[in-house]
């Protein structure tokens, strides 16, 4: 049996990087989503009383939820708040990723196991994966994407800060893949690359 090949699927924001792996997974990849998975740890009772042990109570709900805007406010403003919460949450991410892989490597029909990892190259993960894909797309259309859901550029430009500038990723990643134009020509792109994957 050949070995499942490990794909990581990255970007700034609001490049594609999320239609890119919903058109791997309409021809036939596994999809994870890295944020999926921070969101399902949220959840997590242990977690949640490491956030409370951390950030304090103020930032769980009256139903012992956390409160994903308390915790925000918390921490992106405080950098060395948000190294704590990356330094609880990343670890545990990777290894979420790493026991999804061992499981569909057993199991999975699928030739490619993807995860779209907005911050792959921030904190390196790159290492863990055969096959690193950049979505790219010029930024004044991502921020019109980020607008049309009705949120500000001023918050755009604080999220984007987070990241490394594209010109930058573009040293790091094996494929990339610009996405300023139609969904048609996105498409087709990506299937271009899961024939050059799987082949």
């Amino acid at each position: 049996m050949l070995e499942l090949k490990k794909v990581a699927v990255t970007g700034n924001l609001f490049s594609g990087k999320s239609t890119v792996c919903k058109f791997l997974k309409d021809i036939g990849a596994f999809v994870l989503s890295a944020d999926q998975i921070v969101d399902d740890l949220l959840k997590n009772p242990q977690v949640i009383q490491s956030l409370a042990d951390i950030f304090g109570k103020s930032c769980i709900d009256p139903h012992g939820l956390v409160d994903k805007v308390k915790l925000a406010q918390k921490v992106f403003d405080h950098p060395g708040r948000l190294l704590q919460l990356e330094g609880l949450l990343h670890p545990l991410v990777l290894e979420e990723i790493q026991k999804k892989y061992r499981e569909e490597s057993r199991s999975s029909t699928s030739p490619l196991f993807v995860v779209e990892v907005p911050l792959l190259f921030e904190v390196r993960w790159d290492y863990f994966f055969d096959h690193c894909v950049l979505v790219i797309a010029d930024p004044k259309v991502r921020m019109n994407r980020y607008k049309n859901e009705g949120k500000s550029t001023e918050d755009f430009l604080h999220r984007q800060a987070r990241q490394i500038s594209s010109q930058e990723a573009i040293d790091f990643a094996d494929t990339v893949i610009e996405n300023s134009t139609s969904l048609s020509d996105l498409k087709e792109k990506v299937t271009t690359l899961f024939r050059t994957l799987t082949n």
